[in-house]
C-alpha cells in the first residue's frame, strides 16, 4: 500500500514538473562598447549561455556581440531514464550592435514590432529588434522552440522584455 502511495506522489510530482510553465529570469549583457549601456532580457530558467560571439570590434570599427542560450537538463541520469520526457528545447539568441558614430547602422531595428515565424523543421520562432537612438545601439532577440504550448506561453513575454538600459 505504501508503495502505491509513493508511486502516486511521484506521478503527481513528475506531471507538475513536466507541465508547469517555464519560469523566466533576467539576463544582463556586459557593457556595450565604451558606453554604460547594457541589454536586459528575460530567458527561461534553466537556460545557460552556450556560446558568445564577441564582443568584437571589427574593421568598421564596430562593437558587436551575440549571446546564445540553450536549456540545460540538470536531472540526474537515473531520473532522465525513468521519466524519458522530451528534452526542453528553447533557444534564445541576443544580438547587440553599435556602429561607429560617422556611419549609419546597417540594421533597421527601429520598429520594435514582435515578429513570428514557423521554421521548416516545425520550430516556432519569435523575434524583435530595437534601436536606442541616443547612443545608436541596436539589439535583437530571437526565441525558438519546438513545444508549441511552451512557446505560446512565453514568446511575447521574452521578446517584449528586450531592453537597452
Amino acid at each position: 500500500m505504501w508503495f502505491a502511495g509513493l508511486a502516486v506522489i511521484a506521478a503527481i510530482a513528475a506531471t507538475y514538473q513536466l507541465t508547469r510553465l517555464p519560469e523566466l529570469v533576467w539576463w544582463t549583457s556586459p557593457p556595450i562598447g565604451e558606453t554604460n549601456h547594457r541589454v536586459r532580457v528575460l530567458i527561461p530558467n534553466g537556460c545557460t549561455m552556450t556560446a558568445t560571439f564577441g564582443p568584437t570590434k571589427n574593421e568598421d570599427p564596430v562593437w558587436e556581440g551575440q549571446f546564445l542560450f540553450h536549456a540545460t537538463n540538470h536531472l540526474p541520469t537515473c531520473l532522465r531514464w525513468i521519466l524519458r520526457g522530451k528534452e526542453e528545447d528553447p533557444l534564445v539568441a541576443v544580438h547587440v550592435f553599435l556602429p561607429p558614430h560617422d556611419k549609419p547602422s546597417r540594421f533597421d531595428y527601429s520598429d520594435g514590432r514582435l515578429n513570428l515565424a514557423r521554421l521548416p523543421g516545425g520550430e516556432y520562432q519569435s523575434f524583435r529588434y530595437l534601436l536606442f537612438r541616443e547612443s545608436r545601439i541596436a539589439a535583437g532577440i530571437v526565441y525558438n522552440r519546438f513545444d508549441r504550448m511552451a512557446f505560446e506561453a512565453t514568446h511575447k513575454t521574452i521578446c517584449n522584455s528586450l531592453r537597452i538600459e
